[in-house]
């Protein structure tokens, strides 16, 4: 069958008569191709793969960790690292029961507020932007890296990134680098190269609040709510101010807590917000720290407040998210 006679046949009953053939071909192109750049269109839904109101297991801190401000996953030694955010040490926990296995001095006392590691690298993250390394197979201290970032930028959280070969860097001062930007409503999250060893000076993504006020809006429970339910929930999620990072190990969909307004934020790889999550408060009473383990499992870790620091653990219920 040749084409004039496909789309002849497909369409002779809804077409006016004595059109000639060339308009039916054109006529039968747009009726195909129409459809298809419609579902191409369509964003895929996202199902976030954890059920953040059912953890399963929670581990309770020794009283060191009690300021909590940074958790990451060793998968040569299969044990949880976490910072103190007043202390230039690293404490290695089993994540099986939170006890501390080993302690690692690596610098001076300060205002660190993140840690992840990539292949024995341990990055710790002071909140001027500075990035301590230390190599947990040597047992080395290795050269600290000075990014662009300053005090004013308020540097909360750190994340190493695979496909990027880099960290991401979670701000939550000043979005820009340019100190005259005065504007609150945007937080910025900047990529430093390991290979290049540079840091972009533009943020590799940015979160304004209106787009996390109209995430949350999105939320499959927003409708459940009274009005007063909902107008509070909207200000959790304009308080957005980032406290932890950490990369989806399968997905490289970037996880985001804020302890201010006690919510967790998933953007893609390109920058996209994809789920805004309000936080049982009763359990996360003040979240700082996030990574996930070798199975995927989600680790948020959440400071004492003069009470016992602790990790609450989530199970993954899917591999690709």
């Amino acid at each position: 069958m040749d084409l004039r006679s496909l789309f002849t046949m497909e369409h002779k009953t809804s077409l006016p008569t004595g059109i000639p053939w060339p308009a039916k071909f054109l006529y039968g192109l747009l009726a195909l191709a129409i459809p298809t750049l419609f579902l191409q269109a369509q964003p895929t839904a996202f199902s976030l793969p954890y059920d953040l109101d059912d953890h399963q297991k929670v581990l309770s801190l020794s009283g060191s960790l009690t300021e909590i401000s940074g958790l990451a996953f060793d998968a040569f030694n299969h044990s949880l690292i976490a910072v103190n955010d007043e202390m230039g040490m690293l404490f290695c926990i089993e994540p099986s029961d939170g006890k501390i296995l080993r302690k690692i001095g690596f610098g001076k006392d300060g205002d660190y507020e993140g840690v992840t590691w990539n292949q024995g690298t341990i990055f710790t993250l002071k909140s001027n932007g500075n990035i301590y390394l230390y190599d947990n197979v040597l047992g080395l201290k290795k050269d600290r890296i000075k990014t662009q970032l300053k005090s004013g930028n308020d540097a909360e959280g750190i994340a190493f990134s695979e496909e990027l070969h880099g960290l991401v860097i979670a701000c939550k001062g000043r979005f820009s680098i340019d100190k005259l930007e005065k504007d609150k409503t945007i937080k910025g999250f900047y990529l430093y190269q390991l290979n290049s060893q540079t840091m972009q000076e533009e943020p590799l993504f940015t979160l304004s609040d209106d787009s996390l006020m109209n995430g949350m809006r999105l939320h499959p429970s927003f409708s459940d709510y009274s009005k007063k339910g909902k107008e509070r929930l909207l200000k959790r999620a304009k308080s957005f101010a980032p406290s932890g990072i950490a990369c989806h190990p399968v997905s490289g969909n970037y996880y985001i807590l804020s302890s201010i307004g006690k919510l967790l934020v998933v953007v893609d790889k390109d920058g996209e917000l994809l789920w805004v999550h309000p936080l049982d408060e009763d359990f996360h009473r003040q979240p700082e720290a996030i990574c996930f383990d070798d199975l995927n499992n989600l680790y948020i870790g959440n400071e004492g407040k003069g009470l016992v620091a602790k990790i609450y653990v989530y199970e993954s219920r899917q591999t690709d998210d």
